[in-house]
């Protein structure tokens, strides 16, 4: 998995890498992008793996 996002300049930037889908690796993948400041998550787009779905909601409540 790799979370990708764009910057101030617009350019995509590579956010994090992670290669397991456990539920502790989604939870542990989206804790680290939160301690580097990663905020207001409104969309993320999955193959609804239980484990993600789970880990979303608990670190972006508002995400969809």
């Amino acid at each position: 998995m790799i979370a990708t996002g764009i910057n101030d300049k617009g350019r995509r930037e590579i956010l994090g890498v992670m290669d397991s889908e456990s539920a502790t690796g989604w939870q542990a993948f989206f804790s680290r992008l939160k301690e580097r400041g990663l905020a207001g998550v409104d969309v993320a787009v999955s193959d609804s793996h239980s484990g993600l779905v789970k880990a979303l909601l608990a670190h972006f409540s508002g995400c969809t």
